[in-house]
This record gives structure tokens, C-alpha cells and sequence, in this order.
């Protein structure tokens, strides 16, 4: 018996693990501030992960300052982005 050959699969264009192509158009930089963590990662003009995403946990005081200087840390974790 002969194995079937394998049909190749498209990648689903909202997977979570960054893209290996080399991005198209503005990268993004979206920020997610919550309770418990600040999570930042870029993404390409289709919305496609580019980054691996990075976090930090939320202050225990969530003050505008507190938050502003721990999104200033990410940033610094990441390549450079367009917006």
C-alpha cells in the first residue's frame, strides 16, 4: 500500500505565533493593559502576530504614571514599529 501524499495546510491568519515572513505595510504595536498584566506585540498590516508577545505584570498601584513607564519597558523589549 502506498501512503497518500500529504496536502500542504494554509496557515490560519489568526494564529498567536509570529509570522516568519517578512512584514508587509505599517507594523502595529498593540498594547493589552489588564488586571493582572501588560502584554504588547506587533503585528503586520493584516493583523498578523510579527512579535512574540511580551509581559509584564500590571502595577499594585495602577497609576497612569505606573503604567506609562511599564509600557515604556515593553517597547523597549520590541523591534521597531511604525504606530
Amino acid at each position: 500500500m502506498t501512503p497518500k501524499a500529504s496536502t500542504p495546510i494554509a496557515p490560519d491568519k489568526k494564529s498567536s505565533s509570529p509570522s516568519t515572513r517578512p512584514a508587509k505595510g505599517p507594523i502595529t504595536l498593540a498594547i493589552d493593559i489588564g488586571g493582572s498584566g501588560l502584554k504588547a506585540m506587533l503585528l503586520d498590516a493584516q493583523g498578523t502576530p510579527i512579535s512574540e508577545r511580551q509581559r509584564l505584570p500590571t502595577p499594585a498601584v495602577p497609576s497612569p504614571k505606573g503604567i506609562l513607564e511599564g509600557l515604556e519597558e515593553l517597547r523597549g523589549m520590541l523591534p521597531d514599529f511604525d504606530r
